[in-house]
């Protein structure tokens, strides 16, 4: 009888920790992958597919164990490290600390729009720093956790400084 109350408790326990190891392991994955990507793509090689390339280095590092799809890899090329994740700079004429339609503001990546985010799109050029980033909705392996949290969002990132090439 004691065996029938405790093994259903175990059960849950170890089935959450491989959950939370899984997660760890695609996170882990996810980072050293990304890293690898942003290796290849600051030396500039094959200016012409590096973009694929970065890709391909993704999926070649992370074993095949996530879906890497091309929309969820961002990159953005900025002029130095400190300009990194900042917005681009307007005139905040109502004072309420944040920017609102129509207010004026100083196009810095030429899009012709008001961005949060300061980089243009792009795997940059000789010497500019530039920003990965990759996000993924993990669904977890079993559907009890599935059906308490549904997919966990993971993200990976990192700031490079491209190399003279």
């Amino acid at each position: 009888m004691e065996f029938a109350l405790v093994v259903p408790i175990l059960l849950l326990f170890v089935i959450g920790m491989i959950e939370v190891a899984w997660i760890m392991y695609v996170q882990s994955a996810m980072e050293g992958a990304l890293r690898q990507a942003a290796r290849y793509g600051i030396t500039g090689q094959g200016a012409a597919d590096r973009d694929s390339q970065i890709l391909a280095e993704l999926s070649k590092y992370t074993f095949g164990s996530i879906t890497i799809d091309p929309s969820k890899l961002t990159k953005k090329v900025y002029s130095s490290f400190q300009d990194v994740g900042l917005p681009e700079p307007y005139t905040d004429a109502n004072g309420n600390g944040k920017y609102d339609p129509g207010e004026l503001y100083t196009d810095l990546n030429n899009n012709g729009q008001w961005d949060a985010d300061r980089g243009k799109d792009g795997a940059g050029n000789t010497g500019e720093v530039v920003r990965y980033q990759f996000d993924y909705t993990l669904m977890p392996f079993t559907g009890i956790v599935q059906s308490f949290i549904g997919g966990i969002h993971l993200q990976a990132s990192t700031v490079v400084k491209n190399e003279p090439y």
